[in-house]
């Protein structure tokens, strides 16, 4: 009886003794595959940067628009204003000169901002799909070792649980 029961103790030790390598294996897959979720992260981040990109971009882009309209009314000689085409004041020819001059240079500096800004998002759009590119190749390749690295060592886990159990009821089972 004691012979038999001391094998079973050896055995239980076995199992004991794979359980923390084991464990640690484990831990590396799912290290890997924190990798990915960390990525899908700051997929998230830089999208959320293109968006505020593109509406810096279209904020610009209004800008430039109206001011261009304020520009061909003021040119045209009508008033921008609401409550001056109630109240009915009229600029001078040079006032209108003067504020036609303001605007052309603000519409220039609008037009430098549009098109810098225009090409920052174009730029970061090229960027991110670079890197996306990049990633798609490797990603596929990665999960899939990651995956078979993950079911090989969970079948030599119950290989060796199993192979263990069998010798433990083996033992019990020659204890009289």
């Amino acid at each position: 009886m004691g012979d038999g029961l001391q094998k079973a103790g050896h055995f239980f030790d076995s199992i004991a003794e794979f359980i923390s390598p084991a464990l640690e294996d484990e831990e590396l897959i799912a290290d890997q595959l924190k990798e990915y979720w960390l990525y899908a992260n700051s997929l998230q981040a830089v999208y959320r940067q293109y968006e505020l990109s593109q509406h810096r971009l279209e904020t610009s882009q209004q800008m430039l628009a109206d001011k261009k309209y304020e520009k061909l009314k003021l040119e045209q000689g009508g008033q921008t204003n609401f409550l001056l085409k109630i109240f009915g004041s009229v600029d001078s020819e040079d006032i209108r000169e003067i504020k036609l001059q303001t605007i052309e240079s603000r519409l220039s500096a609008l037009t430098v901002d549009t098109e810098e800004a225009g090409a920052k998002v174009t730029e970061f759009v090229s960027r991110c799909e670079q890197e996306n590119k990049r990633f798609e190749v490797t990603k596929e390749e990665d999960l899939r070792a990651s995956l078979r690295n993950y079911v090989g060592l969970q079948i030599r886990m119950n290989r060796k649980c199993l192979s263990t159990w069998t010798n433990i009821k083996a033992c019990i089972e020659s204890i009289p």
